[in-house]
């Protein structure tokens, strides 16, 4: 099962215990950055749901390799530069 979330600004960690509250069983998040994953995981340590133990959380961009955080994170990499020729050279084939 899978549930979208939009983001929205403000407190992150309202919108995850309102999920951990929905008393919907849920062993992953995936998160649009990994900003907003190392978020989430702060969120939910603070609600006592340890990040790799009881959930898996992944960000989406690699920017744990360019900078230093205290937690490690499993992200998913992605050339923007890379996508961004991709996208033109189909659009232009269209």
């Amino acid at each position: 099962m899978v549930r979208e979330i939009q983001v929205t600004p403000g407190d992150l960690s309202l919108l995850i215990k309102s999920i951990v509250e929905s008393g919907i069983d849920f062993s992953a998040i995936i998160a649009f950055s990994d900003m907003i994953a190392r978020e989430t995981v702060y969120a939910l340590d603070r609600l006592d749901y340890k990040v790799p133990q009881y959930v898996a959380v992944v960000g989406f961009d690699n920017i744990q390799s360019k900078l230093m955080f205290p937690i490690l994170l499993t992200t998913i990499s992605s050339s923007k530069s890379q996508m961004s020729r991709r996208d033109v050279e189909l659009l232009l084939k269209k």
